[in-house]
Protein backbone atom coordinates (compact mmCIF):
# COMPACT_ATOMS: atom_id res chain seq x y z
CA UNK A 1 0.00 0.00 0.00
CA UNK A 2 1.43 3.53 -0.83
CA UNK A 3 3.04 5.93 1.35
CA UNK A 4 0.24 8.38 0.66
CA UNK A 5 -2.77 6.01 0.99
CA UNK A 6 -1.89 4.77 4.65
CA UNK A 7 -1.15 8.66 5.51
CA UNK A 8 -4.49 9.16 4.33
CA UNK A 9 -6.25 6.98 5.77
CA UNK A 10 -4.39 7.01 9.09
CA UNK A 11 -5.65 11.21 8.58
CA UNK A 12 -8.75 10.22 8.14
CA UNK A 13 -8.79 7.70 11.24
CA UNK A 14 -7.04 10.06 13.56
CA UNK A 15 -9.79 13.01 12.68
CA UNK A 16 -12.25 10.53 12.94
CA UNK A 17 -11.17 9.42 16.48
CA UNK A 18 -10.61 13.15 17.53
CA UNK A 19 -14.61 13.86 16.21
CA UNK A 20 -15.61 10.90 18.02
CA UNK A 21 -13.22 11.78 21.37
CA UNK A 22 -14.46 15.78 21.05
CA UNK A 23 -18.06 14.53 20.16
CA UNK A 24 -18.31 12.29 23.40
CA UNK A 25 -16.16 15.00 24.93
CA UNK A 26 -18.94 17.83 24.81
CA UNK A 27 -21.64 15.05 25.05
CA UNK A 28 -20.40 14.60 28.77
CA UNK A 29 -20.39 18.78 29.05
CA UNK A 30 -23.59 18.93 28.16
CA UNK A 31 -24.61 16.21 30.07
CA UNK A 32 -22.97 17.56 32.94
CA UNK A 33 -24.33 20.88 32.35
CA UNK A 34 -27.98 19.26 32.35
CA UNK A 35 -27.47 17.64 35.46
CA UNK A 36 -25.86 21.02 37.10
CA UNK A 37 -28.85 23.07 35.77
CA UNK A 38 -31.51 20.03 37.27
CA UNK A 39 -29.67 20.19 40.43
CA UNK A 40 -29.80 23.64 40.62
CA UNK A 41 -32.89 24.60 39.45
CA UNK A 42 -34.27 21.94 42.09
CA UNK A 43 -32.61 23.80 44.83
CA UNK A 44 -34.23 27.26 43.79
CA UNK A 45 -37.28 25.66 43.62
CA UNK A 46 -36.64 24.15 47.10
CA UNK A 47 -36.10 27.92 48.63
CA UNK A 48 -39.30 28.98 46.76
CA UNK A 49 -41.69 26.15 48.10
CA UNK A 50 -39.56 27.20 51.67
CA UNK A 51 -40.32 31.13 51.01
CA UNK A 52 -43.78 30.22 50.30
CA UNK A 53 -44.44 27.50 52.77
CA UNK A 54 -42.98 30.51 55.37
CA UNK A 55 -44.58 33.31 53.77
CA UNK A 56 -48.32 31.60 53.99
CA UNK A 57 -47.76 30.44 57.97
CA UNK A 58 -46.67 34.23 58.10
CA UNK A 59 -50.18 35.94 56.15
CA UNK A 60 -52.18 33.21 58.34
CA UNK A 61 -50.68 34.89 61.88
CA UNK A 62 -51.62 37.95 60.33
CA UNK A 63 -54.54 37.47 59.79
CA UNK A 64 -55.37 35.88 63.05
CA UNK A 65 -54.08 38.97 64.39
CA UNK A 66 -55.85 41.03 62.23
CA UNK A 67 -59.31 39.06 63.29
CA UNK A 68 -58.46 39.43 66.91
CA UNK A 69 -57.59 43.32 66.63
CA UNK A 70 -61.23 43.71 64.49
CA UNK A 71 -62.73 41.78 67.05
CA UNK A 72 -61.44 44.07 69.85
CA UNK A 73 -62.22 47.04 67.95
CA UNK A 74 -65.58 46.06 67.14
CA UNK A 75 -66.20 45.17 71.09
CA UNK A 76 -64.77 48.73 72.11
CA UNK A 77 -67.16 50.43 69.83
CA UNK A 78 -70.05 48.33 71.23
CA UNK A 79 -69.11 49.42 74.63
CA UNK A 80 -68.42 52.93 73.86
CA UNK A 81 -71.91 53.23 72.44
CA UNK A 82 -73.72 51.42 75.25
CA UNK A 83 -71.63 53.69 78.02
CA UNK A 84 -73.02 56.87 75.21
CA UNK A 85 -76.59 55.43 75.63
CA UNK A 86 -76.38 55.34 79.04
CA UNK A 87 -74.84 59.22 79.51
CA UNK A 88 -77.26 60.35 77.05
CA UNK A 89 -80.38 58.55 78.87
CA UNK A 90 -78.76 60.23 82.24
CA UNK A 91 -78.72 63.26 80.69
CA UNK A 92 -82.27 63.64 79.24
CA UNK A 93 -83.25 62.87 82.72
CA UNK A 94 -81.08 65.58 84.33
CA UNK A 95 -82.57 67.84 81.11
CA UNK A 96 -86.31 67.56 82.60
CA UNK A 97 -87.37 70.94 84.93
CA UNK A 98 -89.39 69.25 86.66
CA UNK A 99 -87.65 67.99 89.78
CA UNK A 100 -90.53 65.73 91.59
CA UNK A 101 -89.50 62.51 93.64
CA UNK A 102 -90.38 60.50 90.64
CA UNK A 103 -87.62 62.63 88.45
CA UNK A 104 -84.89 62.29 91.04
CA UNK A 105 -85.95 58.87 91.14
CA UNK A 106 -85.66 58.16 87.75
CA UNK A 107 -82.38 60.08 87.26
CA UNK A 108 -81.02 57.90 90.35
CA UNK A 109 -82.09 54.56 88.42
CA UNK A 110 -79.93 55.85 85.62
CA UNK A 111 -76.89 57.17 87.52
CA UNK A 112 -76.98 53.23 88.78
CA UNK A 113 -77.56 51.87 85.51
CA UNK A 114 -74.45 54.23 84.31
CA UNK A 115 -72.66 53.47 87.64
CA UNK A 116 -72.89 49.25 87.02
CA UNK A 117 -71.91 49.58 83.27
CA UNK A 118 -68.79 51.37 84.26
CA UNK A 119 -68.10 49.04 87.42
CA UNK A 120 -68.50 46.34 84.76
CA UNK A 121 -66.20 47.46 82.09
CA UNK A 122 -63.61 50.06 84.65
CA UNK A 123 -60.46 48.21 83.04
CA UNK A 124 -62.31 49.74 79.86
CA UNK A 125 -62.15 53.48 81.20
CA UNK A 126 -60.24 53.98 83.89
CA UNK A 127 -58.11 56.57 82.02
CA UNK A 128 -60.88 59.02 81.70
CA UNK A 129 -60.76 61.19 84.65
CA UNK A 130 -64.84 62.04 84.28
CA UNK A 131 -66.02 58.99 84.14
CA UNK A 132 -63.94 58.10 87.51
CA UNK A 133 -65.16 61.17 88.62
CA UNK A 134 -68.63 60.35 87.77
CA UNK A 135 -68.39 56.91 89.34
CA UNK A 136 -67.64 58.08 92.92
CA UNK A 137 -70.33 60.54 92.58
CA UNK A 138 -73.02 58.19 92.01
CA UNK A 139 -71.06 55.54 94.30
CA UNK A 140 -71.58 58.61 97.06
CA UNK A 141 -74.98 59.15 96.08
CA UNK A 142 -75.93 55.30 96.45
CA UNK A 143 -74.15 54.43 99.62
CA UNK A 144 -75.02 57.72 101.70
CA UNK A 145 -78.35 57.83 103.76
CA UNK A 146 -80.25 60.60 103.01
CA UNK A 147 -80.72 63.21 106.16
CA UNK A 148 -84.16 64.40 104.66
CA UNK A 149 -87.14 61.88 104.29
CA UNK A 150 -87.93 60.96 100.55
CA UNK A 151 -85.30 63.42 99.53
CA UNK A 152 -83.01 61.20 97.46
CA UNK A 153 -80.92 63.46 95.75
CA UNK A 154 -79.94 66.61 96.16
CA UNK A 155 -79.51 69.81 94.05
CA UNK A 156 -76.10 70.00 93.95
CA UNK A 157 -75.63 66.51 93.11
CA UNK A 158 -78.43 66.68 89.94
CA UNK A 159 -76.18 69.78 88.83
CA UNK A 160 -72.71 67.77 89.59
CA UNK A 161 -74.19 65.01 87.42
CA UNK A 162 -75.01 66.82 84.76
CA UNK A 163 -71.59 68.58 84.93
CA UNK A 164 -69.83 65.28 84.65
CA UNK A 165 -71.59 63.48 82.46
CA UNK A 166 -71.55 66.15 80.21
CA UNK A 167 -67.50 66.32 80.60
CA UNK A 168 -67.64 62.49 79.75
CA UNK A 169 -69.17 63.02 76.36
CA UNK A 170 -67.10 65.65 75.59
CA UNK A 171 -64.12 63.88 76.10
CA UNK A 172 -65.62 60.27 74.27
CA UNK A 173 -67.13 62.41 71.07
CA UNK A 174 -64.87 64.32 68.86
CA UNK A 175 -66.12 67.68 68.53
CA UNK A 176 -68.50 68.33 65.53
CA UNK A 177 -66.86 70.83 62.51
CA UNK A 178 -68.54 71.86 59.56
CA UNK A 179 -66.87 73.30 56.72
CA UNK A 180 -68.65 75.69 55.12
CA UNK A 181 -68.34 75.98 51.42
CA UNK A 182 -66.58 78.70 50.11
CA UNK A 183 -67.82 80.86 47.32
Amino acid sequence: MPYWLQFTIFAVIAGLMQYIVSYFTEKGKNLATKEDIKDITYKVESVKASYNESLERHKIELQKEFESYKYIAKLCYSLDKELITHISNLNQRLATQDISPETKEAILESATLLYNFISAYKTRYIYITEINNLHKCIKDIQYRKPSIPNEKLYPSEITHLKILSTGILEALLPPLTINKPEH
